[in-house]
């Protein structure tokens, strides 16, 4: 048997075109066999229009779930 203990984690990073990231991940159920990673967090970017959009989502056993919102130029 392997075991390996992973540690939740979060990172975050912006940079100077307006592009940025968060994101939490984290390990669900941990000691059994139904162990799963879920992620969730947001990124944004100024699209080549000017325009601002943000997408907030989740990732895990239920797959990719994102929501996109658009902000003003």
């Amino acid at each position: 048997m392997f075991t390996v203990d992973v540690t939740p984690y979060n990172y975050r990073y912006e940079t100077s075109d307006g592009t940025s990231r968060q994101e939490q991940g984290k390990i669900d159920n941990p000691d059994s066999e139904n162990a799963a990673l879920t992620v969730t967090g947001q990124y944004a970017y100024v699209a080549p229009d000017g325009k601002h959009y943000t997408v907030t989502f989740t990732a895990g056993p239920n797959g990719y779930q994102p929501k996109t919102s658009l902000g003003q130029k």
